[in-house]
């Protein structure tokens, strides 16, 4: 069942959650266990969130940023048996400075990592995101992939870190950014589409993610 939780300092733990999270506290610590979902994730400003995957428990979490979460830190703890598929969009209303943190701490991990970032005319967006797969760790598998669109003139700013300290992993980790193809504009007006209709077809095929499941993610 879908529902909604409050993490204050009463809280500092989900089992089988599947729902929306609202953290009221700056700097959180939250142990999970068995399967969970989060659907929303609602942080205050110039906050740091910790996630503890324990053994044999999962996470999904997709989720659309808007004007929401500035200066967020963001750390997710994986320890041995774990699933992790992170599928997060970013549209900048306002600037945004996002930390990233995934660390494998453990064996027979599987980390999935998916974010789209897009800028406009109303903010800016900075990315640094850290891989780390421990040493002495074994039959771990970490897959990140992070893309920006560019709409106008505000940059993006990815900063990928992968740490490999293990030789028994698969680890991939990819960054691209790109601006609107004129070349594909052109042909979308050229079918009598108008700019600003076209911009926003283009836009929105870029926010339509797809995990590897094959299940579409909707925005």
């Amino acid at each position: 069942m879908k529902n909604k939780i409050i993490i204050d300092e009463q809280v500092d733990s989900l089992n089988h959650f599947e729902g929306e999270l609202q953290i009221t506290k700056n700097d959180c610590l939250l142990h999970l266990y068995g399967v969970n979902k989060i659907t929303k994730l609602n942080l205050l400003e110039h906050s740091t969130l910790t996630l503890q995957l324990h053994d044999e428990s999962s996470l999904t979490f997709e989720d659309v940023w808007f004007k929401e979460n500035s200066q967020i830190t963001l750390i997710i703890n994986s320890e041995n048996d774990t699933k992790i598929f992170l599928n997060l969009v970013i549209e900048a209303q306002r600037d945004y400075h996002l930390t990233l943190k995934n660390n494998v701490l453990g064996n027979n991990n599987h980390s999935n990592i998916q974010v789209h970032a897009l800028t406009n005319h109303s903010g800016s967006i900075y990315l640094k995101s850290t891989g780390l797969i421990a040493s002495h760790t074994q039959n771990n598998e970490f897959l990140e992939e992070l893309k920006g669109l560019i709409l106008e003139q505000k940059p993006i700013i990815f900063l990928p870190d992968l740490m490999v300290e293990s030789d028994d992993v698969n680890a991939i980790h990819n960054a691209t950014i790109k601006c609107i193809d004129e070349m594909e504009l052109f042909y979308l007006q050229s079918k009598g589409i108008p700019k600003k209709f076209a911009i926003d077809l283009i836009k929105d095929g870029f926010l339509q993610l797809k995990n590897q499941g094959g299940e579409n993610y909707e925005s």
